[in-house]
């Protein structure tokens, strides 16, 4: 007995295949919009990541880093949609006062001084963290996990 496999034709099937669920895994991140704060936004894989997030209309994107840094290397690689996206500057955040305070009112029984939580306002993963509780609408009925 001879079985003859025509591999093209399995080849094809299988990326139609994989086609049809990336088109469904799209299909249903848009119709449930999520937030997604990237801390690294002066990355260039994360640039070209959230610039195709943006494109496929898929999640409404934060960035966190320098604004004008992530500004130049959008230039540089060519990238259409960052526009859409939220930048946050740790350096230049006008709200690095106020999660300053509200961190050291969460921790301060924890001993965590002002000065301390200053700093930690400027920290990308702290400030990440605030900013996926803080800009509305916030989905937590709990309070941020700073």
């Amino acid at each position: 007995m001879q079985v003859n496999f025509n591999y093209s034709l399995i080849t094809i099937n299988y990326k139609l295949n994989k086609m049809d669920l990336m088109q469904e895994i799209i299909a249903n991140a848009q119709a449930n919009k999520q937030r997604i704060v990237l801390p690294e936004g002066d990355e260039p894989r994360t640039l070209k990541a959230a610039d195709r997030l943006l494109a496929d209309g898929v999640a409404d994107i934060i960035l966190i880093g320098p604004a004008e840094k992530i500004k130049e290397m959008t230039a540089e690689f060519g990238l259409k949609n960052i526009d859409k996206a939220r930048i946050i500057d740790p350096k230049n955040n006008p709200d690095k006062q106020k999660y300053a305070d509200l961190l050291y009112e969460l921790r301060k029984a924890k001993g965590m001084t002002p000065e301390q939580a200053d700093d930690l306002a400027q920290n990308f993963m702290y400030l990440g963290i605030r900013a996926t509780c803080s800009v509305p609408p916030c989905r937590s009925s709990r309070p941020c996990p700073v």
